[in-house]
């Protein structure tokens, strides 16, 4: 066979004929030619969907030719061709030889392929296909189909008669004795000769006469006809310096016509067959971005995904997908197939192309925290973990207001899309990506039900409004067809059963020979294709790729000096003096003379009590929670008197005057209260002190009834003069009749440190129905009768 291709190529331009070789052995032969320029293409593995593959690439090679003859108006090879050297045709379109060595194994492993590759032969006979085929012992595997279109039999030596007479009809082949001789036979005996067949495997010496090399290898002829070796010629050896590897004659041969093809410039042919697609691909091997450059550039949203293999049309591409116009991505697999490797090129991809004032992403990181080497750049947003159940509680919050919000904008417009309102407003507004990993982990979380209707609704309207979904899972049957069905790209990695591949990219062959490589998708587009999703790096392993991937998030993130995306606002777990006081919000809270109090849960703003409005309660059965905010009321710029019972706790504070003994109380009160009178006849109202009420439970057993009376015109009257009263309190105040407890129970402003199912001085009407007990720090801020949650300073 090696012998007959070198003949064919060395006979006839690689415009006229070619060869695609099928080793099923493993690229013995293949390797011979891999430089010969006839050959299109080399088959070594018809494993699974490799089989089913080449038999694509073949019969797109039928079709191809097929259209060329109908568009010159030729049925036969020769017939093109020649108005291919006429110059009536552009496109060569050479004999093409399919080359099957060792085709009994072939046959055995993949029966259905050698029967295709068969009928596909007999089919393409006028179309210049031919297929030669070759074995060792025909006999069991050569069928009639084979036989009956195969007009051209050669026999070398066989094993025995039998094999003769199944390859030729005679016991002659059987007979043979010297290698290389062999039997042709045409048709039926139409020519039968015996021929002794070229061998190509011997060294090329073209100067071995000159250089007067001469062969002293002793050879003994056996009753077959043989040579066998008596000895080895190894003189000469001792004079050599180094001994070089000598190129047989088919090297030569290879080597001699690649270099006149070079010469000549002869353009190569198509190839029908292209090699598989490989295991590992980064983006930079598909698309080259400089992410300065693209940043400035106005593009539409695309996402690249790796590489589609399309053997039906005898190519590969890069496979992109427009989320301005597609909409969103889901992608199902199999733990340890690459659904977390998707989204990180994803947001890679992304990230290379638009800066952070078009692109905000957010990820869902619900796996392992593979999108966790992502965090850092520049346009993402936020990273939410499955356990964060308030920061994804509001994150829902956030994006149904954004949604909300959009809506309102291209409303008012009259535009129904982003782009059209960018382009009649002038106003940009960022696309927004949501990767979320891993879509089932959060089935029977708190947020669950609030999460899945944020995604329901963001499938359905997201796509006109800049906001799109890239989701990963494992199964179609986790998700409800409520969500999954409105998303247009539905990939899948390999599963455990092909049924569920087939759910995803509908009735295909392929489902049933998925190859197991990590990445290695079905996507349908115009037909159901087989896609290596891209990496986001170069990297030789995991490892690799993750150090990499890190790096260059770096040099994104430093590459950018603009503004980001604002993150979900959160209140720290431990909310501390220095970063609580440090806050700009915080100072500009001071400087306008509030007093904050702590920070809203929901929006992390400081939580304030103006003293010129209005008297604050606080409600707690924990005595250093009331020290503490003390301690942090003593901070402010304000003068503070304290009330305090007999037995307290409190500290000495600068710019603080604690009255602790019923004498001091009686002073103390009157004489706020005579100040109080003089400022409301004067009507001044400007802030002059705080009154607080330390411990109002234990403090109004100490106080006589004059002193009650007094403390209560002051908690009463005092705010209208200048004097804000705050009163702490456990919420036993409810079983207190005197006139002070029932003048603070009047107040409509109250920090509340526990359970409001714990307390029932206030009504509260947005009380949660099944309440959880408050963490470290939390408590309520409660004013006309709704409550929100805040965290607090521990001092």
């Amino acid at each position: 066979i090696q012998s007959y291709i070198l003949s064919l190529a060395v006979n006839f331009h690689p415009h006229d004929v070619a060869f695609l070789l099928i080793d099923y052995k493993g690229g013995g032969m293949a390797n011979l030619f891999k430089n010969l320029p006839h050959l299109l293409g080399t088959i070594t593995n018809l494993d699974g969907a490799q089989s089913m593959r080449a038999l694509a690439s073949i019969n797109a090679e039928i079709h191809r030719r097929e259209r060329l003859f109908g568009e010159f108006e030729v049925n036969h090879i020769n017939q093109y061709q020649k108005k291919f050297k006429n110059g009536e045709a552009t496109e060569p379109l050479p004999h093409l030889f399919l080359i099957s060595d060792e085709f009994a194994e072939l046959k055995v492993n993949q029966p259905d392929f050698i029967k295709e590759l068969v009928s596909i032969a007999r089919v393409g006979r006028s179309l210049g296909v031919h297929l030669i085929l070759a074995t060792q012992k025909p006999s069991g595997v050569v069928d009639d189909q084979i036989w009956s279109n195969s007009r051209f039999k050669i026999a070398l030596k066989v094993a025995d008669r039998s094999d003769s007479n199944e390859m030729l009809h005679t016991p002659d082949a059987a007979e043979i004795t010297q290698t290389g001789r062999a039997y042709l036979q045409v048709g039926n005996n139409e020519v039968y000769e015996l021929f002794q067949s070229a061998w190509s495997g011997a060294d090329y010496q073209p100067d071995k006469d000159d250089m007067g090399i001469e062969d002293h290898t002793i050879y003994l002829i056996n009753e077959l006809g043989q040579y066998e070796i008596l000895n080895e010629d190894l003189s000469g050896l001792e004079d050599v310096d180094e001994i070089k590897e000598v190129p047989t004659e088919l090297d030569a041969i290879v080597h001699h016509i690649q270099l006149l093809c070079e010469e000549q410039e002869i353009p190569p042919v198509p190839q029908p067959w292209l090699p598989p697609l490989k295991e590992r691909i980064a983006l930079d091997e598909l698309e080259e971005v400089q992410p300065t450059v693209a940043w400035t550039q106005e593009k539409p949203l695309s996402v690249l995904l790796g590489m589609a293999d399309i053997p039906q049309a005898q190519k590969q591409e890069a496979v992109s997908i427009n989320l301005s116009k597609d909409g969103h991505i889901l992608l199902y697999g199999s733990p340890g197939t690459g659904k977390t490797t998707f989204l990180q090129t994803a947001g890679m991809d992304l990230a290379r192309k638009f800066s952070p004032k078009a692109l905000t992403m957010y990820l869902m990181d619900f796996g392992t925290n593979g999108l966790a080497p992502l965090s850092k750049l520049p346009q993402v947003a936020d990273t939410m973990l499955l356990d964060q159940t308030e920061k994804i509680s509001k994150f829902v919050r956030i994006m149904e207001k954004e949604l909300n919000r959009r809506k309102k904008l291209l409303a008012d417009y009259g535009v129904g899309t982003l782009d059209l309102y960018r382009q009649a407003s002038g106003q940009e507004e960022p696309a927004i990506v949501i990767l979320l990993d891993s879509y089932e982990a959060f089935k029977e979380e708190a947020y669950e039900a609030e999460l899945f209707k944020l995604l329901v609704r963001i499938s359905r309207e997201g796509l006109s409004i800049g906001v799109h979904l890239l989701v990963t899972a494992g199964r179609q049957t986790n998700l409800r067809a409520q969500l999954y069905s409105n998303f247009k790209h539905q990939l899948s990695l390999p599963q455990n059963e092909a049924g569920e591949v087939r759910a995803i990219v509908g009735s295909t062959p392929l489902a049933m020979t998925m190859e197991d490589i990590k990445g290695r998708a079905l996507m349908k587009r115009e037909e159901v294709d087989v896609i290596q999703l891209a990496l986001s790096v170069y990297g030789a392993n995991d490892t690799q790729v993750l150090n990499n991937l890190r790096q260059e998030v770096a040099s994104l993130q430093e590459a950018w000096t603009g503004q980001r995306p604002s993150a979900i606002p959160m209140v720290p777990e431990e909310l501390t003096e220095k970063d609580f006081y440090s806050r700009a919000s915080v100072q500009t809270a001071y400087e306008h003379g509030l007093v904050p109090l702590g920070l809203d849960m929901e929006t992390v703003e400081p939580v304030t009590w103006n003293l010129a409005k209005g008297n604050l309660l606080y409600l707690t059965d924990k005595e250093e929670q009331m020290t503490a905010l003390v301690k942090h009321i003593a901070k402010g710029k304000q003068k503070v008197i304290i009330l305090a019972p007999k037995y307290h706790n409190l500290p000495e504070m600068e710019g603080v005057t604690i009255l602790a003994s019923p004498e001091e109380y009686q002073a103390g009160i009157a004489s706020i209260e005579k100040r109080i009178q003089e400022r409301l006849e004067g009507k001044q109202r400007d802030h002059v002190a705080t009154v607080v009420v330390y411990n109002l439970t234990e403090l109004v057993v100490e106080l006589n009834s004059e002193a009650l009376d007094t403390l209560a015109y002051v908690l009463d009257k005092g705010i209208r003069a200048g004097y804000g009263s705050l009163v702490m309190s456990s919420p036993l105040i409810t079983k207190y009749i005197d006139v002070v407890s029932k003048t603070v129970r009047s107040y409509k402003q109250a920090v509340i440190g526990l359970r409001l199912s714990d307390q029932s001085v206030l009504t509260v009407t947005n009380r949660p129905v099944r309440e959880p007990q408050l963490e470290e720090q939390e408590h309520y801020y409660v004013a006309d009768g709704l409550a929100s949650r805040m965290k607090v300073l521990m001092i």
